[in-house]
């Protein structure tokens, strides 16, 4: 940068929109095509991300911040409470066994001038779970056999 040269920012807007309280999460991301299960496409993969079901209730309480520096960018970060149930408020259990950090940015982009974005985003919990990769002597446990075999557990995902 040549001396006494300035940069400014024309415009700088930021718009910050904090929420708080029960999050529907099977929602997901609305965009033009999906993810409004009544009047929009039926098919699969414009539905919610099966990774996430591992780390993310399907309803939960939680907060977090919507951030929109521009039109196009749009960044969203939560931090939920791994517990949850549709049908009770959940303040007695409010991150009681962890937290799920959830972030995603999502940059909308207009090909050939129609609507699309792309979208990277990820969750990570700190609740412990059972590991789905256990000791096969643990099925002769449900077969009514006395066989001592802790269940494994994992945290984090």
């Amino acid at each position: 940068m040549r001396q006494g040269t300035r940069r400014r920012f024309r415009s700088l807007r930021i718009t910050r929109c904090p929420y708080l309280g029960k999050i529907d999460t099977f929602s997901g991301d609305a965009n033009a095509f999906a993810h409004e299960w009544k009047t929009q496409f039926m098919s699969p993969g414009f539905g919610p991300n099966p990774v996430t079901f591992r780390t993310v209730p399907y309803a939960t309480l939680g907060a977090g911040v919507l951030l929109r520096p521009t039109d196009a960018v749009l960044i969203n970060v939560s931090a939920l409470s791994p517990d949850g149930t549709a049908n009770s408020a959940g303040f007695d259990e409010l991150y009681e066994d962890g937290v799920v950090l959830a972030g995603e940015l999502r940059v909308g982009i207009k090909p050939f001038g129609l609507p699309g974005h792309q979208l990277i985003g990820g969750t990570w919990s700190s609740k412990t779970f059972n590991t789905l990769q256990q000791d096969p002597r643990l099925l002769l446990t449900f077969l009514g056999f006395p066989i001592d075999v802790p269940i494994r557990q994992q945290s984090g995902s």
